[in-house]
C-alpha cells in the first residue's frame, strides 16, 4: 500500500504543464506624448505614455528613444525627453517604445521684441506736470524696472516684456497711483495723481452727567458732528469708538489745533481746543457738577471796555460766534502770509483757508459770510467776532468793517486789512 502511494505521488509531480497556461507579457499598443513648448530660448519636459493590451498604462520616458525631426527648430534629449525651443519654426518630436512610436507636433514662436512705455504725469488739482515721480512696474518678467519722470513731466521705461503688467507712480505728499495695461507695443499711459490729505486721527466725545439735559449737541470746526443722548461711563468701549447716543466720534487733521464746542439743550455750553496725533485719539469728557447738568448758567460776562491800540507783534487772538466760544485763529501782521498752523493769514491753515468753516476768509461761513450776524465781513453785524490777547485777559475790542460800532477796531492798518484782504471775496 505504501509502494503504491509513492508511486502515484512520483507520477503526478511529472506531470508536464501545458504550454497554453503559461502567461503571455502584454505588449504595447500606442505610445502618447504630453509637453508643450513655444518660445525661442525655454525648454519643457515631455512624458511618454505607453498603453499596453491588458489595458494598463505605463510611463517610459526614461526607457524611449527621443528624437526631433527638425533640431534646428526643437532639440530634444535622446534619453530624456527633455525639448528645448531653438529657433522659429515647426517640428515634430517623436518617441520609440518597444518599436512603437508616439509624436508630438510643437510650433515655436519668435520671441517678442521688447517694447516701451511713456506717458506724462500730472496734478490732480492744478493740472500741472510732476517731475521727479517714480514710475515702476510692480510685476510681471520686467518687474522693478523703475524710472523717474524728467523736468516736463515725462517719463519712459524700455526694454519691457510683452504681457500684462502694473505700473505705479508714487511721490512724497501724493498719492500712489496703479494702472494695469496689456501691452504688445510700444504703449503710452498717463498718470493723473490725486494730492495726498493730511494725517488724520479721531476726536472723542462723551458725558458722565447723568440728569439736567437730554441732548448735547457737539460741533468741530463750527460744524454739528453728532448728538449726545445718553451718558457714558469711562471704560465702556475701547477708546474712540463709536457708541450710538453716547460717545460721538469726529476724524481730525492731525498736528492742528482743532476748535471744538458742544451745548446741551439746558443751555451748558463746553468749548476748547485740541491737538491729535496721526492715527491718534483723545476723548473729551464733557461734565457737569455733581453730573447734573441742570444748574443755572451763570450769569454773562459783562462787556470788557476795549483797549485802545492792540499791538500787532504780541499776536492778536480772534473769538467768535455765540458767547465768543469759538476760537478763529491769531494774526501778528496785516497783509502779510504767515505760517503758523493758527494763523489767519496763513492760506492752507484752519483758520486762513477760504474753505475752512472756521475761517473769517471763508465767504460761506458764519464768521467770513457778508450775511452772519457773526461775520468779521457783515458791514451790519450784530455779534462780530472780537479781538483778545493769548490768555484772554485784555480785550482790544470787535474784529468788523461795521465801523459804527461802538466797540468796532477803528485802527486804520486793521480796517484796511479787513476790506482789502481778508473780506475782499
Amino acid at each position: 500500500m505504501l509502494g503504491v502511494c509513492l508511486a502515484v505521488a512520483c507520477s503526478g509531480s511529472n506531470t508536464p504543464t501545458s504550454p497554453s497556461a503559461q502567461s503571455q507579457s502584454p505588449i504595447v499598443l500606442v505610445v502618447t506624448l504630453t509637453g508643450a513648448v513655444s518660445a525661442v530660448g525655454t525648454s519643457s519636459q515631455f512624458q511618454a505614455i505607453a498603453t499596453l493590451s491588458n489595458g494598463t498604462t505605463q510611463t517610459v520616458t526614461a526607457d524611449a528613444s527621443w528624437q526631433s525631426t527638425n533640431p534646428s527648430v526643437a532639440s530634444v534629449g535622446p534619453s530624456s525627453g527633455m525639448v528645448t525651443a531653438v529657433a522659429a519654426g515647426e517640428a515634430d518630436i517623436v518617441a520609440t517604445y518597444h518599436s512603437v512610436s508616439g509624436r508630438s507636433h510643437v510650433i515655436i514662436s519668435a520671441p517678442a521684441k521688447p517694447l516701451a512705455v511713456s506717458g506724462t504725469v500730472t496734478d490732480g488739482t492744478s493740472g500741472g506736470i510732476l517731475p521727479n515721480i517714480r514710475i515702476q512696474v510692480m510685476d510681471g518678467p520686467s518687474a522693478g524696472q523703475a524710472v523717474n519722470t524728467g523736468a516736463t513731466g515725462t517719463y519712459t521705461l524700455t526694454g519691457l516684456a510683452a504681457g500684462t503688467f502694473t505700473l505705479s507712480a508714487s511721490a512724497v505728499s501724493y498719492q500712489t497711483t496703479t494702472k494695469t495695461i496689456t501691452a504688445t507695443s510700444d504703449t503710452r499711459v498717463d498718470f493723473v495723481l490725486p494730492r495726498a490729505g493730511p494725517p488724520q486721527g479721531r476726536l472723542a466725545f462723551s458725558t458722565t452727567a447723568s440728569q439736567g439735559w437730554t441732548s448735547i449737541d457737539v460741533s468741530v470746526g463750527g460744524r454739528v458732528v453728532g448728538t449726545l443722548r445718553r451718558f457714558f461711563e469711562p471704560g465702556g468701549a475701547t477708546s474712540c469708538d463709536a457708541v450710538a447716543d453716547a460717545r460721538v466720534v469726529a476724524t481730525v487733521d492731525a498736528g492742528v489745533p482743532i476748535a471744538w464746542s458742544a451745548r446741551s439743550d439746558r443751555g451748558v455750553t463746553w468749548s476748547g481746543s485740541q491737538t491729535v496725533p496721526a492715527n491718534g485719539c483723545f476723548e473729551v469728557q464733557l461734565t457737569c457738577t455733581d453730573r447734573n447738568c441742570a444748574a443755572p448758567a451763570p450769569p454773562p460776562t459783562p462787556t470788557p471796555t476795549p483797549s485802545p491800540g492792540p499791538p500787532l507783534s504780541s499776536g492778536l487772538y480772534v473769538w467768535g460766534g455765540p458767547n465768543y466760544t469759538q476760537y478763529l485763529g491769531v494774526f501778528t501782521c496785516v497783509f502779510c502770509t504767515e505760517f503758523g498752523a493758527e494763523s489767519i493769514n496763513n492760506q492752507f491753515g484752519n483758520y486762513g483757508s477760504q474753505f475752512s468753516s472756521t475761517s473769517i476768509r471763508n465767504q460761506f461761513s458764519q464768521y467770513g459770510s457778508q450775511f452772519s450776524t457773526y461775520s468779521a465781513c457783515n458791514q451790519f453785524a450784530s455779534t462780530p467776532p472780537r479781538v483778545y490777547n493769548a490768555n484772554r485777559s485784555v480785550y482790544y475790542g470787535e474784529l468788523t468793517i461795521n465801523q459804527f460800532r461802538s466797540e468796532g477796531i477803528k485802527a486804520a492798518s486793521i480796517v484796511n486789512w479787513l476790506n482789502g484782504d481778508v473780506c475782499r471775496h
